[in-house]
């Protein structure tokens, strides 16, 4: 079927924050950088970047946090929920918590970031590519 879009919702663990998303055009990640480590709790942080106009807030986040000049994240101010990754080096994408999807089902992983930094329990992911730091190899 030509043109069929990937549309799908997701939202934040007590409903507060839902947005519909494109996923035509998709980039799906991990980030093991510490400020993911410690934002999701988790030992990386996974991130879906679509074009900025495939993305719909359905109920915006409240919170917003800046640990660094790079970016900003929103988050659900009721749960804690971690939402996006906003930059303003990157106006045209939007980069969301990709667990947070209703259905995450079908994901790729193109690429790892912060790999220098991936707890030594954690395996690369197959097929991904893999950067040191950011973008750069």
């Amino acid at each position: 079927m030509a043109n069929a879009k990937d549309i799908r919702e997701g939202g934040c663990l007590c409903g507060a924050v839902r947005y519909r998303v494109d996923l035509t055009e998709a980039t799906h990640s991990t980030c093991h950088c510490r400020h993911c480590q410690k934002t999701h709790g988790a030992p990386f942080g996974m991130f879906t970047v679509v074009p900025v106009e495939y993305f719909t807030w359905l109920s915006e986040p409240a919170g917003e946090a800046r640990a660094s000049d790079r970016a900003v994240r929103r988050f659900c101010v009721q749960c804690g929920t971690p939402m996006t990754w906003e930059s303003p080096e990157y106006p045209d994408q939007q980069s969301f918590s990709s667990a947070t999807l209703d259905d995450p089902s079908g994901l790729t992983i193109a690429y790892e970031l912060f790999v220098s930094r991936r707890f030594p329990f954690i395996a690369p992911i197959e097929g991904a590519k893999q950067y040191q730091a950011d973008w750069e190899a």
